[in-house]
């Protein structure tokens, strides 16, 4: 256009007439809501309207809407992957790991709570719930000052474009009297 090349990623939502729904109406109703898949879920670019289609928007937003309450009542938990020297065979770290118990829909799979948490723009809060129990975690933990032993944690891109990100774990580090190479940031 005009000399300049241009992306164009149209999205489409479907409806199909069926025996059950014949009114426009309804039709475009569900029309949008296959939309609402494609802009919520980052599904792909055509989404035809079905009721797995209804099931997944009820359930983003129900992931969205108990986030808060999860990592309150402690359903939203942390667990820790070792990671084990090969040569020595001893525990020199661990992978922090979030986990989901929901009281109505059992474990939710971070692959996929924390994509709807991203785009939902919730990943701050999630990696202050985890940096906060990963801090509490090396508290009490009895780890001498010369042995090798860090824990990592994962953020996602959008956190780290927040300009206070760093400073933000700086801080909490500094505050818990943690040494700062006992932490791995991990994109």
């Amino acid at each position: 256009l005009n000399g300049k090349l241009l992306t164009v990623n149209p999205l489409c939502g479907v409806s199909l007439p069926s025996t059950e729904v014949k009114d426009a109406a309804v039709m475009l109703r569900q029309a949008r809501m296959a939309l609402v898949i494609l802009d919520h879920l980052g599904a792909t670019r055509l989404q035809i309207y079905n009721e797995g289609v209804n099931r997944q928007i009820h359930r983003s937003f129900y992931i969205v809407h108990a986030f808060q309450e999860a990592q309150a009542n402690g359903a939203l938990s942390v667990a820790y992957q070792p990671i084990v020297d090969a040569k020595t065979d001893t525990i020199i770290g661990a992978e922090a790991l979030s986990r989901w118990n929901d009281p109505d829909l059992g474990p939710i799979s971070p692959a996929e709570f924390i994509p709807v948490l991203e785009r939902n723009r919730l990943y701050g809060q999630l990696g202050s719930h985890v940096l906060k129990h990963v801090l509490a975690f090396l508290r009490t933990m009895d780890v001498a000052a010369e042995q090798q032993f860090a824990i990592s944690i994962n953020a996602c891109a959008a956190e780290m474009e927040d300009r206070s990100f760093v400073q933000n774990i700086v801080t909490a580090v500094e505050e818990a009297k943690i040494p700062k190479d006992r932490l791995i940031i991990e994109l």
